[in-house]
């Protein structure tokens, strides 16, 4: 059941939200507005180090959402860090 659950997911980052889809028949779906979370933690056990793959454990809002398995899950957080420092550099308009 879980190679179906990671077959069947999506993991989106963009420069303003982190959009994360799961399941085949029963389908989770979690958009987090960058601006709004507060908080990313990864776990990753010995073999999930080993192959490369962990859960990933967002709070915004005060609610916690869990995903697993994700493939590269640092790489994950490095790209939301990446998405969020990216939305902090507004480029001045001259007037």
């Amino acid at each position: 059941m879980t190679i179906i659950t990671y077959q069947s997911s999506e993991f989106v980052v963009t420069n303003k939200r982190v959009i994360l889809k799961t399941g085949l028949i029963k389908r989770k779906f979690c958009e987090i507005q960058l601006n709004k979370s507060e908080g990313l933690q990864i776990e990753e056990g010995m073999l999930g180090r080993v192959l490369g793959f962990g859960k990933v454990r967002i709070t915004s809002g005060g609610v916690v959402e869990v995903f697993s398995p994700i493939a590269k899950p640092f790489e994950f957080k490095k790209q939301i860090n990446n998405a969020i420092e990216g939305s902090f550099n507004i480029n001045p308009v001259n007037v």
